[in-house]
């Protein structure tokens, strides 16, 4: 199952930081997990010491979410819960700015999506999918892999 827990916060890296971490311990807890370690990799990926669970983290603004993905299952879940697609999982959220600059917004398009992007909106949602997957395989944003946007 897929486990995604979220809440506001204030918009400043420390809110988001403390936030994450007691978003992560709620759903591990929730699980039944109760000792589980998080570090980073490398290349900054949220690492669980259980290989039963795989972790993504992501926060814009005022908004943090986290989300899980094992076998165990929650009974009377109060967390959005999503069918299995696999042992990792990456997820990535932005809160669409329509005032923004398109030909910066263009550029990183063409760099990092390979292609243009004609509105706010659209450069968003292939940025949220790219970051997700990059995540989700710990590339990060450098990941090289086409994805259908």
């Amino acid at each position: 199952m897929i486990y995604i827990a979220f809440d506001s916060c204030e918009n400043n890296y420390r809110s988001q930081h403390a936030k994450s971490l007691e978003l992560i311990s709620s759903l591990f807890s929730s699980l039944g997990y109760e000792d589980v370690t998080v570090t980073k990799s490398s290349k900054g990926r949220p690492v669980c010491d259980s290989t039963e669970i795989d972790i993504s983290v992501t926060h814009s603004k005022n908004l943090v979410a986290v989300a899980a993905v094992c076998e165990k299952e929650i009974e009377d879940s109060d967390y959005f819960e999503l069918p299995d697609v696999g042992s990792f999982i990456g997820i990535d959220i932005e809160e669409i700015d329509e005032a923004t600059d398109l030909a910066r917004k263009n550029s990183i398009a063409k760099k990092f999506l390979g292609k243009e992007i004609s509105s706010p909106t659209e450069f968003y949602l292939g940025w949220t999918q790219h970051e997700a997957y990059g995540k989700m395989t710990g590339e990060g944003i450098t990941a090289k892999e086409a994805l259908p946007y």
